[in-house]
Order: C-alpha cells, then structure tokens, then sequence
C-alpha cells in the first residue's frame, strides 16, 4: 500500500506545528553539541523530529504548501544544522586531507595518510592527520570525487581566516557548507521531478525536510549530496527533452562522483531504444580519469583503498549478516577467495544485478527503475550508512513506500554505538538494533509488495 492518496486539505496552522516541532528537534541537537557527551537527550530529541518527519511525509498529499515553502523550510533546517556538532562522522578530515594533496598535485591513491610518503603533510598539519579515519588505508573514492574536494578545500582559503580558530575548522566549514549546496540543489532538482511526474510540491519534503539529511550533510559534510544532485537534475532534465545529451551528460558525472547513478543509463538505453545513454556515461567517466595526469604518481594504486574498502568494512545492515553467517558455518575468515566476506559480497552482487536484469526486461520507467536499484542496494549493501539510505528518500517523494519511510525515520538509532566507538574504538552493536530497524521495514514492505500484485 503506498501513501498518501487521501481527498482534502489538512490546516496550514497543523503544517506550521509539524514543521515548528521539525525546527525545534533540530535546534535541540544542534544545542547539545556532540552525541558522546549526550546521547540520551540527542537521541530523544533527534527522534521526536524524525517522527515529525515521518508524519509530515504520510500526509504530504494534503498539505497546503507550494514548492517555495518546501524549499525554505530546507534552507532554515540546513541553516540549524550547520549549527549543530553532533559528530556524526569523522569522513570530512579524509575529505581535506584528500582534497588539499590532490589540490598539491599529490595522489591520495598511491598511499595512505600514515604513509613515510606523506611525513611532510602529517608534520604541516598534525590536528588533521590526527583526526582522519582509517589512516592506514588510501583513498577509495574516485578521481572525479577527489577533484570536487580539491576544488572545495581550495576554495576554502576564500574564507576570512580571522572567523576561525584554525585553518582546519576553515575546511571543515568550507565542506559543510558545499554539502549543504549540494544538499539544496538536490531539493530543487526534487521539486522539479515532481512537477513534472504529477506528484504535490510537498512531497519533496521527504528530501527536503528529514532532520537525518539536515545532519548528514549540513551536519558532517557527506559529499554524496552532489552526486545526487547531479543524477536527479540530469533525470529532470530528460524528463523536459528526452534523451537530452545534457541530461546523460548530467547523469555520467553523477556516475563518476558515487557509481550507482550508472544504472539509469542502461535503463535509459533500453527506454529509448538509443546507445546515447551509455555512450555519454562511458564518456564522461573515461574523461574523469585525466584527473590522474595533474598528479605526480598517475593512477598508481587507484584501487588499493577501495579493495580494502569494499572487502572489509561493514555497519549494522539488513541483510548481508545472514549471508556471510551463512558462509561462515562452512568457511574461514582467511582473507582467501573462499573468505565469508568475499562469498557473501558476491551472492548478494549477483542478486542486485540479477534484479536489475528483470527490472530490465520487464521495461521498468527508468527514474521508477532508479528507485527500485537504490532501494535493493540498501537492503544487500554490507554497509549501510544512514548516509547512504537517504539517497531513497528522493524516489519516495515520487512513488511513496510507508515500508522505506518508517525505516528512515528509525535509522539515527545506527548511531546508538557510535559514542563508544569514538570513545575506545570498538564497535558494539546492541542486540536490540537490528530488530529496531529491520523487522517493521520487512513487515512493512512485504505488505506493500502484496498490495501491489496485479
């Protein structure tokens, strides 16, 4: 059963509240500063707001609001958020450390922060260094990603450094506040989506108006907002002129920032019956990689982060753990070919393409298509980063899924260990989470997928 679909108008005051209480949830965060030193009260507050949310989305079909309200209700949320320091996550110290070498004509592919290769850096910058994740791992993202932090950490000598107490909560700030462009350039192109499919203005605030995406990428920088700015305005615009080689153009660079974009060109080569789709993609991306000739090692090492990324980290996730529990009984962890980890990623590889494989053949609309390939991603990906699962809420502002809104609106609770990670760096997962998030989500989306038998 989707949402919404209801007759009439529901009271601008009952909107003004919801959104009023939306404001004040996120005020109370950004107030409380980092989630280790209050985790209770940010947690209780952060999940009155979700619930807002998660209300505001159920009846967006009877809201009386425009998109001008929809979008500056986004910009007061992101505007608390870039208030806020929750700490969510410590990714944008890897951001600056990456952009500022690669801005240097440095490669951060070709080794790790820890590195001897880096010893100068480490020595001009030792409050950076300090800080960045995973030290002893090189960089996973691809060049056209890094680019776009280089361009961010240069700009952000544009700042007045007298407005910070160092040149690194300069960066920091110069990233938050890109993600948060980003972030709204995301909800115009959302907004036009909508307009063009049918759906109410309002409907955007499944984006435009979740406390999560607020502190996702306001919050703690995640530049994954720009990929999917990129992806749904070249939708947006195929949507205004099929096949527009913009449009394609648009959706390769969304590809060449985070891959999973690349699906809607295969979607969009079977849609249109034309190899546009994937020769731009292919284009665009082969393009991006003279990225590797402004830096001195080439593209030396270009896949050792995102190997060691993809083998070995794992979050709390729906269904990966049973797969490589599955493996497990039969298999050693032994790094080899027969590793639990390895098989698991595998199966459930092979499951995601075999479920874009029917999606098309069976001609599935391409954005619809889009939707449904990022939707099983998140329910096989090992790791589901609550930064990850929004790149969803877009597609339920155009086909509404209660199963994937409800899980939305509990996914800050993945947080729940993250004080003791940041505190002794172990990662202990409550045994409470995974029923928390899991079981409404399947109870739910195997009641949808009922309903919508023909």
């Amino acid at each position: 059963m989707r949402a919404g679909g209801a007759s009439g108008r529901d009271s601008r005051g009952l909107w003004l509240a919801l959104f009023g209480v939306l404001l004040a949830a996120l005020g109370v965060v950004a107030a409380l500063g980092p989630l280790a030193g209050a985790r209770g009260p940010l947690f209780g507050a952060w999940m009155v707001g979700q619930a807002a949310w998660l209300i505001a989305f159920a009846r967006a079909e009877r809201a009386p609001i425009g998109a001008k309200t929809v979008f500056a209700g986004a910009l007061l949320l992101r505007l608390v958020a870039l208030a806020s320091d929750a700490r969510l996550s410590d990714d944008v110290y890897r951001y600056v450390w990456e952009g500022r070498l690669l801005a240097d004509g440095r490669s951060p592919w070709a080794a790790s922060p820890d590195s001897s290769t880096f010893a100068a850096e480490r020595a001009h910058d030792p409050e950076l260094f300090e800080r960045i994740n995973h030290r002893e791992v090189s960089a996973a993202y691809p060049p056209l990603y890094l680019a776009a932090n280089a361009g961010v950490a240069s700009a952000s000598e544009l700042l007045p450094s007298a407005w910070f107490e160092s040149s690194l909560a300069r960066s920091v700030f110069a990233f938050r506040l890109a993600a948060t462009c980003a972030d709204l350039l995301v909800v115009a192109a959302l907004l036009a989506l909508c307009r063009q499919r049918g759906r109410p203005s309002a409907a955007a605030l499944a984006w435009a108006w979740s406390p999560l995406v607020a502190l996702e990428f306001a919050g703690a920088a995640h530049m994954d907002a720009l990929a999917l700015a990129l992806w749904l305005g070249g939708l947006a615009w195929l949507g205004a002129r099929a096949n527009a080689l913009g449009g394609w153009a648009s959706v390769g660079l969304a590809g060449s920032l985070k891959f999973l974009p690349f699906v809607s060109a295969a979607f969009g080569a079977r849609a249109s019956g034309s190899l546009r789709p994937l020769a731009s993609a292919a284009t665009i991306a082969a393009a991006t990689l003279a990225i590797f000739a402004s830096v001195d090692e080439g593209a030396r090492g270009v896949f050792g982060g995102l190997a060691e990324y993809s083998f070995r980290w794992e979050t709390p996730n729906l269904a990966h753990r049973f797969v490589e529990g599955l493996f497990a009984r039969f298999t050693a962890f032994d790094e080899g070919w027969s590793d639990p980890r390895r098989l698991a990623r595998g199966v459930l590889l092979a499951a995601w393409l075999g479920w874009g494989a029917w999606l098309l053949a069976r001609r599935v609309e391409p954005v619809s298509a889009a939707g449904r390939m990022v939707g099983a991603f998140l329910v096989l990906t090992p790791t589901l980063h609550p930064w990850y699962a929004v790149w969803i809420l877009p597609f339920l502002a155009l086909e509404p899924r209660r199963s994937w809104a409800v899980l939305l609106a509990l996914l800050p609770l993945a947080y729940w260990p993250l004080a003791e990670w940041q505190a002794e760096g172990a990662w202990r997962e409550p045994w409470w989470l995974w029923p928390a998030l899991a079981l409404p989500f399947f109870a739910l989306r195997v009641r949808e997928a009922r309903g919508e038998r023909p």
